[in-house]
């Protein structure tokens, strides 16, 4: 079977029925190895929240004595609640009303929830060193990873890790990784449709330029500077501030934003994902039918998030130790506690 675009619409699911190489009795499909993956992964995410919660690393990370801005701690205050509503509206348009109605989930949807279960992995870029932090002014209870994660190297001691906040982060990724690839869908549809001879590999490159561009405007021009969190390292924008961008997050993010779109956007005649392929019989709507397709999705998300982003800044930052704008490492608040003035770690050693 030839694999083709459907971007642009979700008609392809109704075509006629087209044989798939992977769907014999007799051999792996693919849409069970990847459910396969995907179960594990979810269960090893259980295991950690479970070891977290019932740890003495589940302790709030405290601000700190640095004095912090009145109108960053309301904004702090304000996003979470905000947020939530607005990953609780997310889900229930994506998820529970199709469900409701009986209706197949889209794969918006099903990469909505396996978002949401990622968000706990968020701080495994700092496997080895500590290179930025959350606002700590979230509410949090430390981070699920240090304790949980074999061979943890960086800094972490219950009241002093990195501050990953229970009302920002998870419906954060909610609505952030699925909003990128559903961005993603309509400006590869866009060029597709005004140039349909356009190479798809070009057609990917103008789409990473535009994910820099939003990574550029939506990180180093509203919620870093809004005082959410620091990012260290080699500046791209505003370096030396607290509110810098640096390189590697535009670079990571940019390459996430790409990968999520190329997923949801480049399926087969009958409108599904490569962790799709395989699913045969059945109602479309069947408990056990979106069980694998929403597995399988989830290891595919989870792929794209560690090899495009945790892995590659993890291993840089382990090789090169991150350098933090004294900006950032005065503000207690930013750093958790890690290392700073305030502590008796400095944070560019």
């Amino acid at each position: 079977m030839k694999t083709k675009p459907t971007g642009q619409s979700d008609s392809a699911s109704r075509r006629p029925h087209v044989a798939d190489p992977g769907s014999g009795t007799n051999k792996i499909r693919t849409v069970h190895v990847a459910a396969g993956v995907g179960s594990l992964i979810l269960a090893f995410e259980a295991y950690l929240l479970v070891k977290w919660v019932l740890s003495p690393n589940f302790e709030p990370v405290n601000p700190g004595p640095s004095p912090i801005p009145t109108w960053m701690k309301m904004g702090v205050y304000v996003i979470q609640p905000v947020i939530c509503v607005a990953a609780a509206f997310a889900l229930y348009r994506l998820v529970v009303r199709p469900w409701r109605r009986r209706e197949p989930i889209s794969h918006y949807g099903l990469l909505a929830v396996a978002s949401l279960w990622g968000s706990i992995l968020d701080p495994l870029s700092f496997y080895f060193n500590t290179w930025g932090g959350y606002n700590s002014y979230f509410i949090n209870f430390g981070s699920p990873l240090p304790g949980g994660i074999p061979g943890w190297r960086s800094f972490a001691e219950p009241g002093a890790m990195n501050a990953w906040g229970i009302f920002f982060l998870p419906p954060l990724y909610v609505i952030m990784f699925p909003g990128l690839a559903w961005l993603g869908v309509k400006v590869l549809g866009v060029l597709r449709k005004r140039w349909p001879r356009l190479p798809i590999p070009i057609a990917l490159i103008v789409l990473y330029v535009f994910f820099v561009a939003v990574d550029i405007v939506g990180e180093g021009m509203i919620t870093i500077p809004l005082g959410w969190y620091a990012e260290g390292g080699t500046g791209l924008l505003n370096s030396e501030t607290y509110y810098q961008i640096p390189w590697h997050n535009v670079i990571c993010v940019s390459l996430v934003g790409t990968l999520l779109t190329s997923f949801c956007y480049f399926r087969d005649d009958r409108g599904r994902t490569i962790a799709e392929r395989g699913i045969e019989g059945g109602s479309q709507t069947s408990l056990r039918t979106t069980a694998l397709r929403f597995l399988g999705i989830c290891a595919v998300y989870h792929a794209i998030m560690v090899f495009g982003y945790h892995l590659p800044v993890g291993i840089y930052y382990g090789i090169y130790t991150p350098h933090i704008p004294d900006a950032i490492a005065e503000r207690s608040y930013l750093m958790n506690n890690v290392c700073g003035p305030h502590t008796t770690r400095p944070c560019n050693t």
